[in-house]
């Protein structure tokens, strides 16, 4: 009876944590990806270039093509690195700085005087397409890939497990183990819709490394759970 009780408390308090990698992210892309397709298929005009080419559809607007592009850019750039707060200041000054150069020198105004001519437009297919196999992409890699490696927290340790990798399994233990939420840009929280971030695991031994889970979902939610559970040694 006693061993039964014990197996159950065990595995209420057992905990599984899984990280995912940065194309959690970019969610965005392929959901903006659909938007620009249905805006096309509703609002869009049909084209032929030649009389034996397949008509196409496009949207009028050039806006269109040009927000998915700069938004396609900036979730790469801003999935990939991480601009702390200060980093990201320096960043807006040094651009509000080249546009007063530009400025002075007088080349902002033959820039911004030629940017009407460079249009981009992006077809139905191209939307719908992009859309469809970056969707299938972000699946794959965050329900197979990404479950492979995971963390599970343990009466008294904490579990590294790899699951078709060739590196070894670890073991940490969680006495005075400190838990906590790494800091992380805005940017990178608006895309995660402020509920992803990372885990820090602080092993409080000297020689150790604390131990980083990245882009874990519900982060808060984790680490108030983790706690409970190292509690429980």
């Amino acid at each position: 009876m006693a061993s039964s009780t014990n197996g159950a408390r065990k595995r209420h308090y057992d905990l599984r944590v899984w990280g995912h990698s940065n194309i959690l992210y970019w969610w965005v892309i392929w959901a903006y990806g659909y938007v620009c397709a249905a805006v096309t298929y509703f609002y869009g005009t049909t084209i032929k270039l030649s009389e034996a080419s397949r008509p196409f559809q496009i949207y009028e607007g050039s806006w269109l093509g040009w927000s998915f592009l700069v938004l396609l850019l900036m979730t790469i750039m801003f999935s990939a690195i991480r601009i702390k707060g200060y980093l990201a200041v320096i960043g807006i000054l040094g651009l509000l700085f080249a546009i007063e150069i530009l400025d002075r020198t007088g080349n902002l105004i033959m820039i911004v005087a030629n940017v009407p001519d460079l249009v981009v437009y992006m077809n139905l297919g191209f939307y719908f397409m992009f859309s469809n196999i970056l969707l299938i992409v972000w699946l794959i890699a965050l329900f197979i890939f990404d479950p492979l490696t995971y963390w599970q927290f343990q009466e008294g340790q904490l579990l590294e497990v790899h699951t078709l990798d060739d590196e070894d399994d670890k073991v940490y233990p969680t006495i005075m183990m400190s838990i906590s939420r790494r800091p992380m840009d805005f940017l990178r929280k608006a895309l995660g819709l402020f509920q992803t971030g990372d885990m820090r695991l602080s092993p409080q031994r000297e020689g150790q490394y604390s131990i980083i889970i990245p882009n874990v979902w519900k982060v808060e939610q984790k680490i108030k759970r983790a706690l409970e559970v190292i509690r429980q040694q």
